[in-house]
């Protein structure tokens, strides 16, 4: 495997961590290839009942988890992990947020906060009824 830092930064990379162990175990080759989903064209193929049903099966898994099913509130470390980032008692990856947003937050969020409270003269409570991320998107 790759080293360094960069491989750690790819999307979804525990999950990519985890399925890459269990390619190299299976006695079959394996190839990876972009499916459209929801497709609705003329030209369906097998690919498309596949993703189709893996789409119902992980929607149907989500309603009606099996009995006695709990998520984790801290997921389990694979094995080939080498590294983990977690965040407010998750585990971080590149498709919630970006690294640089977080740290940002954490070193200059409070002060950001008070220094707007401050000059608007705004509560903790009228501070935090506004959608900030909108807020964001808009300007």
């Amino acid at each position: 495997p790759k080293r360094g830092i960069y491989p750690m930064l790819e999307r979804d990379y525990d999950m990519l961590g985890a399925a890459r162990k269990i390619w190299r175990e299976l006695p079959i080759t394996v190839t990876g290839k972009w499916v459209k989903g929801h497709f609705t064209g003329d030209n369906r193929e097998t690919q498309h009942d596949l993703n189709d049903l893996a789409d119902h099966l992980a929607e149907q898994f989500q309603l009606n988890p099996p009995q006695g099913y709990h998520t984790r509130r801290m997921p389990l470390l694979h094995p080939e992990h080498e590294a983990t980032l977690y965040y407010n008692g998750s585990i971080m990856t590149t498709k919630q947020t970006t690294f640089r947003q977080i740290i940002y937050r954490q070193l200059f969020g409070k002060a950001l906060q008070q220094n707007i409270s401050k000059k608007e003269r705004w509560t903790q409570s009228q501070f935090d009824s506004i959608s900030w991320e909108a807020y964001g998107a808009a300007f």
